[in-house]
This record gives C-alpha cells, sequence and structure tokens, in this order.
C-alpha cells in the first residue's frame, strides 16, 4: 500500500516540476509578439494565459508515461496504482484546463476578426496564398464573430484550384488565419525567435490538442469524453513501456508513438471532419471524433498488452523481482 500511496505523489510531484520547467522555458523565450518593456508580472500572466493549456496538457501526459515506469519498478497494489494514477490525470486535467479558462477568461478572445487585418473584398496576398474575403456585417451579439465566407488560391502546391471555406479567425498567438480543414496561413512575417520545422509542427500538433481538451463549461461533454479516452489512452501506453528489454529505449519509442497519433488525429481533424460534415446525419458526431480516435488507439494498445508478454516475466528477464 505504501507503493501505492508513493505512486501517487510521484505523478502529482512530476505533473508539478514538467508544468514549472515548461513555463520557465516559456517565460524566458524571447517573442516577437510580446515587447520586453511590459511589467514582469503582467509578462509572466500573458505568457501563461497563452501557454498555460499546453504546458499543464504536456506535464500531465508526460507524468503519466513517466509513472507507467515507476508501477513497472515499484507497483504496490498494481490494478489500484493504475486506477489512482489514471482517476487523478483524468481530475488534474479537466479541472486544470477549466479552471485556466476561468482565471484567464481570454483564451477564446485570443482570436480576432480576420476584418481585423484584412478587407473585406480585396484580394490580398499572404505570402503563401491569395485570399478574399466576403461576409456582411458581424454579429452584434458576438464579441470576436468568426468571418467568411474566404476564397483562397494557394500558390505552393494547390494545382491553381479556389478552395472556398466558411469562416476564418486569426489567432494572435500564432499570428495566422485559423481555417478549420487545412493549414494555418501565416499573415505576418517572420519574427526575430526561430523555430525549427520539427519543433513547431510538435507546437502545432499540442495546440491542436489542447483545443479539442479545453473544456467550454464545468460540464462540456464533448470535452470530458476527449480527455477520458486521452487519459485512457496515456494508460494504456504501458504496454510500450515493457516492448523491450532497453527502458530507456521503450521510452523514447513511448514518446515518438505518441506523438504519431497526436499528428494522425490533427491529420484526420483537417482532411476528414470536413468531408464528414458534409452529411446532416453525421455533423453531430464530429465533437465527438477525438474521444473516439484516442479510444480506439488506447484499446488497440490495450489489448496488444493484454495478448502480449505478461509483466511478471518481463520483469523476471529484466531482473527487476
Amino acid at each position: 500500500m505504501k507503493d501505492t500511496i508513493l505512486t501517487v505523489i510521484f505523478f502529482f510531484l512530476k505533473t508539478a516540476v514538467f508544468f514549472l520547467c515548461i513555463m520557465v522555458v516559456v517565460v524566458l523565450s524571447p517573442s516577437p509578439w510580446f515587447p520586453e518593456i511590459l511589467p514582469p508580472a503582467e509578462y509572466f500572466l500573458q505568457r501563461i494565459s497563452l501557454w498555460g493549456d499546453e504546458a499543464l496538457t504536456a506535464s500531465v501526459f508526460l507524468a503519466l508515461v513517466a509513472t507507467h515506469f515507476r508501477i513497472i519498478r515499484r507497483p504496490g497494489k498494481k490494478p489500484l496504482s493504475f486506477a489512482l494514477v489514471v482517476a487523478c490525470s483524468f481530475c488534474t486535467l479537466y479541472s486544470g484546463l477549466f479552471g485556466l479558462g476561468m482565471l484567464f477568461p481570454d483564451f477564446d478572445a485570443l482570436t480576432r476578426p480576420v476584418t481585423m487585418y484584412l478587407e473585406k473584398g480585396m484580394v490580398e496576398y499572404s505570402g503563401s496564398a491569395f485570399i478574399w474575403l466576403g461576409g456582411g456585417e458581424p454579429d452584434a451579439r458576438e464579441d470576436f464573430p468568426p468571418d467568411g465566407p474566404l476564397v483562397i488560391l494557394d500558390t505552393e502546391n494547390a494545382g491553381g484550384n479556389f478552395q472556398v471555406y466558411p469562416e476564418a479567425v486569426f489567432d494572435v498567438k500564432t499570428r495566422a488565419l485559423k481555417i478549420r480543414g487545412r493549414e494555418d496561413i501565416p499573415l505576418h512575417e517572420e519574427g526575430p525567435v526561430y523555430v525549427s520545422p520539427f519543433t513547431r509542427f510538435f507546437i502545432n500538433d499540442l495546440e491542436h490538442l489542447c483545443t479539442l481538451l479545453r473544456p467550454r463549461s464545468a460540464a462540456d461533454t464533448a470535452a470530458l469524453c476527449t480527455i477520458a479516452a486521452f487519459i485512457f489512452f496515456g494508460f494504456s501506453l504501458w504496454t510500450l513501456a515493457k516492448l523491450s528489454r532497453w527502458p530507456l529505449f521503450n521510452l523514447w519509442f513511448t514518446l515518438a508513438f505518441s506523438w504519431i497519433v497526436f499528428a494522425g488525429l490533427r491529420a484526420l481533424d483537417m482532411y476528414a471532419v470536413p468531408e464528414i460534415i458534409r452529411f446532416e446525419t453525421l455533423a453531430w458526431a464530429v465533437k465527438f471524433l477525438p474521444a473516439a480516435f484516442f479510444g480506439f488507439c488506447g484499446l488497440l494498445l490495450f489489448l496488444m498488452g493484454i495478448l502480449g508478454k505478461p509483466l511478471e516475466e518481463w520483469k523476471r528477464e529484466m531482473r527487476y523481482e
């Protein structure tokens, strides 16, 4: 029982350490989008409001993965250890994301109308695409309503075809047009901070994941299901924690596999969702698609773990017993 309690404490400590480390990097990193002359407290709060949900999501997930390796070494009452860690992961992530949204209600206000950057009825060039913005007068009941429709002609690899999208918003964080069903379109010049394509790809996947996980209310059914499936997927990664006799390889393989799943979810949302919403009878299910995707991946790993080499046999080979 002692090891079970220590496992839960280990999870919370790891979550706190990962969160603090990520936020330190975020706060200390120079940014082309925030003036460095802001008062320190305001600068710090702005960074948390922008990156707090990504930092929390990554911290809980990494702590969950790290806890798998501790449970393998010191399982305590193994079923109870897993159950407590899963429950703590879910509660921490759901309440944390909802709490950040309450503390920083400007989360949704971090998008602005496209008309603040593009003129309606005019063709603009962003550097990678020609954009025409249409639409009527904005709805006075919405502070920052989406603008649209948009007609876009990509200049790189679209084969000269025009693409029409119903609406878009401007993301203050990335300084880009956010359009469901395609990659974001940057509307700014490159800032002084260089972000490698590898890192940018990872950040985009994490931002997209957090958009799907973030609860919009205290009882957001879609967010609740998505977070539960996300935690179940993280729990099922214990299968990969005992993949081989080299724990370090298992750890890196687990992280790489997780990233592939996150990238796959983003690709699914970009290419499959626009096709699904064309059918009115299926449109309601779109918000539950991330939960189904994580649930499928988690169930696949879970079954592989049950049918694979027993944990006790693997531990004897590793001389953990």
